[in-house]
């Protein structure tokens, strides 16, 4: 019986829900490879004359379009895992995506026009449920004294069953904190950015279920919940034949 092998992982989950620090911890764990699209952009937009469209549409401000995305991704790939001096982790079998893919039309490109050793075989989906995600972005908040990111949000039983989340804080005495992003002032902005997040992501966990690709996980107690979430991300890639070294 030949067994599906995932080593490339998209990690998927909606503003607020913490996606950016689990990957990050996951990928220490593992251990993998952390991919973050935004990084990647960012790292080509400082470059040169290199990819003039790209540059260009992040100096003006536009959003850059899914083969933009893709055609970034794909030839930082390329270059890291053909360079010693890459980021690509030699040492891990796994890589993680964070913020790609974000459509579903990414998600065919990518399909269609990356080699195959590439290509996102495995999407870990962070099911946060939405009234979570809106109190976690309204919480978050940024010390004036120390500089440490917060969350004053306190999420419990009583706002969303199994959900424990207690506020993040600084250890500072008397802290000063201030809100991070002006858009998490706006509700209105705020609920925007939720409703673009469900549209554009319901394909793409519709097409990797089919698949059998898909690992739901709630963070149910949120970095408390890293020990469990780690060894569930584990047995599923054990049990499609592509298992991490355990650090334990």
């Amino acid at each position: 019986i030949s067994r599906k092998v995932i080593n490339n992982v998209a990690l998927i989950g909606p503003p607020g829900s913490g996606k950016g620090s689990y990957g990050k911890i996951l990928a220490d764990q593992l251990p993998a490879t952390l991919i973050s699209t935004s990084d990647v952009i960012r790292n080509i937009a400082s470059r040169g004359t290199e990819n003039e469209k790209i540059r260009a549409a992040i100096d003006s401000g536009s959003l850059l379009d899914d083969s933009m995305v893709s055609e970034a991704l794909q030839s930082y790939l390329l270059s890291s895992s053909s360079s010693s001096s890459g980021k690509l982790n030699a040492a891990s079998k796994i890589t993680i995506f964070d913020g790609f893919p974000r459509t579903i039309d990414q998600v065919k490109i990518m399909e269609e026009t990356w080699p195959s050793h590439l290509k996102i075989n495995g999407v870990i989906n962070l099911e946060v449920p939405r009234k979570v995600c809106e109190m976690k972005l309204q919480g978050r908040r940024r010390c004036k004294n120390c500089g440490k990111s917060v969350n004053i949000a306190d999420v419990n039983h009583q706002v969303e069953e199994h959900f424990v989340l207690p506020p993040v804080l600084c250890n500072c005495s008397s802290p000063s904190y201030v809100i991070m992003r002006e858009d998490d002032r706006c509700l209105d902005v705020m609920e925007k950015r939720l409703d673009l997040y469900y549209n554009l992501t319901t394909p793409i966990l519709e097409h990797f279920e089919t698949s059998g690709l898909l690992l739901p996980f709630a963070p149910f107690k949120g970095y408390l919940d890293m020990p469990r979430f780690e060894e569930t991300v584990r047995d599923w890639l054990a049990n499609t034949n592509c298992v991490a070294p355990s650090t334990l």
